[in-house]
């Protein structure tokens, strides 16, 4: 039952990154809109099927996983985040799914007068996106031992944060996995650090969404020198 139930919530993922893919890629719908309209599509889901309360009568072996140590010392939940980010790192230096990523977010037309099929490949893209997005999900699964239709609800800030600070660019074609990973290390120390001295959690959102702004600014006037350099 729990091997279903992990590949049910991965598949569920997957098609919703499809579905993401193919209304941005086919019909040019704004990511921003068709990601944020899914969102509340799949939050109001959650809710529905949840009843919005916490479901805790899981099998025990879930929480087991989530809180299984490999060697008595590797949490299994860091050993998943190794290996997906190590794989995702290769795949976009060395391969040429990577390369297109690459070309697509820099300039979509350059890429498709190069033979690129960027449609496809961005329906590739978000499909991917989804899978790990369950993958995620799934492991914040383990870890508590329970699934909340509520569990993960700011989380989407602090990915977002994390990939900017890590020298991402919100306008495409720029970013590496060892970038973001440092974002989000950085961003779990900044919130770990307001836990620790009592900041109420509204505070803390707070705290992070002006950690984005200052980022995204930063990267606007790192963008704007290099245009002025290259004139």
């Amino acid at each position: 039952v729990t091997t279903v139930g992990f590949i049910v919530a991965m598949a569920v993922g997957l098609l919703i990154g499809l579905v993401n893919g193919l209304l941005i890629a086919r019909y040019d719908i704004p990511a921003f809109v068709v990601t944020l309209g899914t969102l509340g599509i799949g939050t109001g889901l959650a809710d529905l099927i949840s009843n919005g309360q916490e479901i805790s009568t899981l099998p025990p072996l879930i929480g087991n996983i989530g809180n299984e140590n490999i060697f008595g010392w590797i949490p299994v939940v860091v050993l998943v985040a190794v290996v997906i980010t190590v794989a995702a790192g290769v795949m976009l230096a060395r391969t040429r799914f990577g390369t297109y990523t690459y070309t697509i977010g820099d300039n979509r037309q350059a890429a498709v007068r190069a033979g690129i099929n960027a449609r496809r490949h961005l329906v590739k893209i978000y499909a991917l996106s989804g899978l790990l997005a369950g993958v995620a999900g799934v492991t914040v699964m383990t870890r508590l031992g329970a699934a909340s239709p509520s569990s993960g609800s700011n989380d989407e800030l602090n990915a977002i944060a994390a990939v900017v600070i890590g020298g991402a660019s919100l306008f495409g074609g720029r970013g590496t996995i060892l970038g973001s990973l440092i974002g989000t290390c950085i961003i779990s120390v900044l919130l770990t650090g307001l836990i620790i001295v009592n900041v109420p959690p509204f505070w803390q959102l707070v705290a992070v969404g002006v950690v984005l702004i200052a980022a995204v600014y930063i990267d606007q006037l790192g963008g704007q020198g290099r245009e002025g350099k290259e004139r």
